[in-house]
């Protein structure tokens, strides 16, 4: 049986939302589509409550990544126990194949896991979901459709006309239910601490 993903509108922006909304759905496949509604809503309250900023505010903007990071403390680690990690955020310069490299060993270590990461390029940053990597392509489930890319076209680094497609390094999140177990997990404090260092950009 296929596992499809949830699917965001053309003009809404709601990645991040979708984008939690997806990760959380592939850790905990028999989660129904009434409980992912209601981890869209507990989404939507943290933000309006802790940044002020409703719906109509995020729509044809996104989230910001301090925004996706917040949400991910305090709706999806502290009410769903699932423990969120940034591997890469104090990495100066990533090389993509390490990056790349390490969210598979994540993904492969164990089952219950997701990675959220913001894909840069063609004008547009978009949060997603990555599912799979292999020697050629980055696979994702994905709420705008994109199915997969060649890592050729990719890069950690500023997009360009060669490689028109961008892994953010602080970006980038995995997400398990695998606490204890985790050799990828760090003091929590390293993840807390960083909600009020982001600056990026809505994606």
């Amino acid at each position: 049986m296929k596992f499809y993903p949830f699917e965001q509108g053309a003009l809404d922006y709601c990645c991040g939302f979708y984008a939690l909304a997806n990760a959380v759905k592939l850790i905990d496949r028999k989660m129904s589509n009434g409980e992912s509604v209601v981890l869209f809503r507990k989404a939507l309250k943290c933000l309006e409550k802790k940044r002020k900023r409703k719906l109509s505010s995020v729509a044809g903007v996104g989230l910001t990544t301090g925004e996706l990071n917040l949400i991910l403390r305090e709706v999806i680690s502290n009410r769903y126990d699932i423990t969120v990690q940034r591997p890469f955020y104090r990495i100066k310069r990533p090389f993509l194949n390490k990056i790349l490299k390490d969210i598979n060993d994540f993904m492969t270590e164990g089952p219950k896991r997701a990675v959220i990461a913001a894909l840069g390029g063609e004008g547009n940053d978009h949060w997603t979901v990555v599912a799979k990597i292999t020697g050629k392509e980055i696979h994702f489930y994905d709420s705008s459709g994109i199915k997969k890319l060649r890592r050729g076209k990719c890069t950690a680094a500023t997009a360009s006309s060669i490689k028109p497609y961008s892994l953010c390094k602080k970006d980038i999140f995995f997400l398990s239910k695998q606490y204890r177990e985790d050799r990828f997990m760090k003091k929590k404090d390293q993840y807390h601490e960083q909600t009020k260092a982001d600056t990026t950009q809505g994606l």
